[in-house]
């Protein structure tokens, strides 16, 4: 057999030419080793043994080779024989292979019809293509194409929905009107009727200077404001609240002034001396026994030297020094200065009459004693004269505290003082407003100021007129837009629908239908 590598000869006369070869060869080798030997059989040293030896074996070998490739060279032939066989038996096994396969894959494509199939391809697509081009001609005209069906299904669907809607909206314009009518219109008229007439009942308790009762605000409010002006009055005419206080006013200021008046005979201290002496019954009793005198000439001396004594004394200049009666403020707080000031008097006296020396009584003694010889006759007893003087000073005294507490009871403890200064600011407060509420456009035919009666008439008017008159056709006028614009919706839809169907067809011819399957 032939090794893996190794290369076999071509044919048997190849094998022999190759063995040939090799054995020519060694025998060259061998011829020249032995010529180089001859020199040296003479000497017949180890090389020349070595080369017989050699020599001897090279004919061994030589024979052997000879032997070899004569055995080589049959087997060889043998070989090569049997290799002919065996590649003209291959040879004829693969042709039955090839042959074999061939049929059996002819018979396969035969029996599959794969001979067919470039046939039934080309057929099977112009079939596909006329039926994209079927649906591509039903795109623009058959709303059952099944490529825009399930679309053009949802946009009706929504068409649909819109139309009720809008539908709904449409009926609810035309209803604006009747709506605004029945809800707005004829409710705020009845309300306004209703105004109008709790004005006329509101009127009718009022009745005016003329008899005529009152029809407006205007009218009411000037009928109040008449009124509270009449409660308020007129402190200078002595009217009225403002005359009441006037005239306390006046009580407190012409008292204080009078108390000033010390001398005088319009003054306060006078007129206390004045009533001491003809009605105090201590007095009158004790001047009686006063026989050596004039009883009117005794009195008016008694009056003046009295009033002397006690401006000598200082006795009002001490008490408004502590006590001052301011010329402002509420008329509580002036008569509770009055009734301090007399107050104050009455203890200042106490005090210069209770010195512990009492020759302020002494005093005035002496000098009623010294007028009284004046008018030509004997001195009165001095053991009745001083006791009268005292008695006459007690009074004195007693009449300043009761004057004062008077004050104090009837007009500061009772509160009357305040009530009416309270009364008193509300009053002119409220007349005040009311003179506001009812003041009158200036000039004559001006728009009524605003926060007065006459506005709000006015503002009432013009509601009125407005809703009878101008309502309507502002409601209209406001809702022109609206119904314009729900008119046209129907076109409106039906447009947008058109381009909707329009887009959804160019949609899917884009989709379905390229360039390369056209004609």
């Amino acid at each position: 057999m032939v090794g893996e590598g190794e290369r076999m000869p071509n044919g048997r006369t190849g094998l022999r030419s190759e063995s040939g070869h090799v054995i020519t060869k060694a025998e060259g080798k061998c011829k020249t080793i032995l010529e180089k030997v001859k020199t040296e059989q003479s000497a017949k040293g180890p090389i020349y043994k070595q080369a017989q030896e050699l020599k001897n074996n090279a004919t061994t070998l030589l024979t052997a080779a000879q032997s070899a490739k004569k055995t080589v060279e049959s087997k060889v032939t043998l070989a090569l024989e049997a290799v002919v066989k065996m590649d003209e038996s291959l040879k004829m096994d693969l042709f039955d292979v090839k042959k074999k396969i061939k049929d059996g894959i002819k018979e396969v494509i035969n029996s599959s019809g794969l001979n067919d199939l470039g046939e039934n391809v080309k057929t099977d697509l112009v079939a596909l293509r006329g039926k994209i081009l079927g649906l591509k001609e039903g795109v623009d005209t058959d709303r059952s194409n099944v490529l825009l069906k399930e679309a053009l299904s949802k946009l009706d669907t929504a068409k649909t929905k819109f139309n009720e809607d809008t539908g709904k909206i449409s009926t609810e314009t035309k209803n604006l009107e009747s709506n605004f009518d029945t809800h707005i219109k004829t409710p705020l008229k009845e309300k306004l009727q209703q105004v109008d007439s709790a004005i006329e009942q509101l009127g009718e308790k009022f009745e005016m200077k003329n008899g005529q009762k009152a029809k407006n605000f205007a009218e009411i409010f000037k009928h109040i404001k008449d009124r509270v002006g009449e409660i308020k009055g007129n402190g200078r005419q002595k009217k009225g609240l403002d005359g009441i206080v006037a005239r306390f006013q006046t009580y407190v200021r012409e008292v204080g002034n009078n108390m000033k008046k010390e001398l005088a005979t319009t003054g306060t201290v006078h007129a206390w001396l004045d009533s001491i002496l003809k009605h105090n019954g201590v007095v009158v009793y004790r001047l009686r026994n006063i026989n050596s005198v004039n009883k009117n000439a005794l009195h008016e001396t008694f009056s003046n030297q009295t009033k002397e004594k006690l401006r000598d004394a200082k006795v009002y200049i001490e008490a408004e020094r502590q006590h001052p009666i301011p010329h402002n403020g509420t008329l509580a707080e002036r008569l509770a200065s009055l009734k301090n000031l007399i107050e104050k008097y009455a203890s200042v006296l106490d005090g210069t009459i209770n010195n512990g020396t009492n020759d302020f009584v002494t005093g005035l003694v002496g000098m009623i004693e010294t007028q009284v010889r004046n008018y030509g006759t004997s001195p009165p007893d001095r053991t009745h004269l001083t006791p009268t003087v005292e008695a006459v000073l007690a009074a004195l005294t007693a009449d300043a505290r009761r004057t004062a507490g008077e004050i104090n009871s009837l007009l500061l403890s009772g509160n009357v003082a305040k009530m009416l200064d309270n009364m008193t600011t509300v009053v002119h407060g409220l007349h005040g407003q009311l003179d506001k509420a009812t003041a009158q456009p200036v000039p004559s035919g001006d728009q009524p100021k605003a926060g007065t009666a006459q506005a709000v008439d006015s503002r009432l008017k013009a509601v009125r007129e407005m809703v009878e008159k101008e309502l309507t056709a502002k409601f209209t006028e406001v809702k022109k837009d609206l119904q314009q614009k729900v008119q046209e919706l129907p076109t409106a839809v039906d447009t947008f629908n058109t381009a909707a169907e329009k887009q959804i067809k160019e949609a899917a011819q884009t989709a379905y239908f390229p360039n390369f399957l056209s004609d």
